[in-house]
């Protein structure tokens, strides 16, 4: 009897362990996968707004900035022109040039050269003045100058100088290579060919300027925004930028496919560059700088696209469950000449 008693005894009823984990998951993923969406959508809107409001920041501040060095390069040019085709200091310059000139004419004119010289240096616009002028013939060799310590040196081997002589017009450049006279500054170099007669060797009048609205714009653009920082892009492919700490500059030439990468941006269609330098993630924007044959570039730091680009190999390590995919460009150089 007691057999028959224990074989319909009532089992107890067990919980069913996959089906509470299938539920449970099924919760998660209806709670995950709106609340990612949101984050998701949240995330990259507010990201497009940082980079179209520090896009248009960088805009309007190289545009402003551009457009002041470009009328501070103008003003050079026209002032070193003016002078090359004044009739009284083309005469000075052909009589000093005469081998048959008197040693005491030759002194005199060569003291009205002097007087032209600081008549140059001193009535030059508060914005834009000249240090020093000389002038030299077409293999680039000093001839006289406002510092008698440069007269008889040859420059020829300097880029820039090259460029402006085979230019034969009217032009200025920025430079950071006039090492023999200028080692390790940033100057304006502007030159221009002096009024000579049919069949007279050429002869350039040179002017240069050091400390001026140029390198004031390091400073400019780093006051703009603490992560911002200016650079130029010279003519013999030099990206040359200022270290603050120091004051020093700092310089590098790019590569090929650096040069090309900074072309591409097109200015006239105002396109956003992202670069990564040092690990670091920067907007660039480019001022073609016509009048001193180079280009300045602002770059400015965007810390978010810095952190994902910083936690991004640890999100993949953990497996994270909303892929996230970027692209990355490096520039391993940002200095340029």
């Amino acid at each position: 009897m007691a057999n028959v008693s224990s074989q319909f005894q009532t089992k107890k009823p067990q919980f069913n362990r996959n089906l509470s984990r299938t539920i449970i998951f099924v919760l998660l993923l209806l709670t995950i996968i709106p609340v990612g969406l949101i984050g998701g959508i949240t995330y990259f809107r507010s990201t497009s707004l940082i980079k179209d409001q520090t896009t248009s920041q960088l805009i309007n501040t190289g545009n402003a900035i551009g457009s002041q060095v470009e009328q501070y390069a103008q003003a050079k040019t026209n002032a070193i022109a003016n002078l090359a085709k004044d009739p009284n200091f083309v005469t000075y310059v052909r009589i000093i040039q005469n081998p048959d000139t008197p040693p005491n004419e030759l002194a005199f004119y060569k003291e009205r050269i002097s007087d032209s010289f600081e008549t140059l240096i001193n009535n030059s616009q508060n914005n834009s003045p000249f240090n020093q002028a000389f002038l030299m013939d077409n293999q680039g060799t000093v001839i006289y100058a406002s510092k008698a310590l440069w007269n008889n040196i040859n420059l020829f081997d300097t880029p820039s100088v090259r460029q402006a002589i085979n230019t034969n017009q009217p032009v200025s450049y920025l430079v950071y290579d006039l090492d023999k006279i200028y080692p390790n500054d940033l100057i304006s170099l502007s030159v221009s060919p002096v009024s000579r007669g049919e069949g007279e060797t050429p002869i350039y009048l040179t002017g240069i300027a050091v400390d001026t609205l140029p390198s004031q714009i390091f400073e400019t653009v780093e006051n703009y925004y603490p992560d911002a920082k200016a650079f130029y892009q010279l003519k013999n492919d030099l990206l040359l930028s200022r270290d603050p700490s120091t004051n020093r500059y700092d310089s590098t030439i790019l590569s090929i496919d650096q040069q090309a990468e900074i072309k591409n941006i097109n200015p006239n269609n105002i396109k956003r560059k992202t670069l990564s330098l040092e690990n670091k993630s920067y907007f660039l924007y480019e001022y073609p700088l016509k009048g001193l044959n180079s280009s300045l570039l602002i770059t400015c730091l965007c810390i978010c696209l810095t952190m994902i680009h910083k936690f991004r190999e640890p999100l993949r390590n953990l497996n994270c469950l909303i892929p996230v995919k970027f692209r990355w460009k490096t520039c391993e150089v940002f200095f340029k000449r």
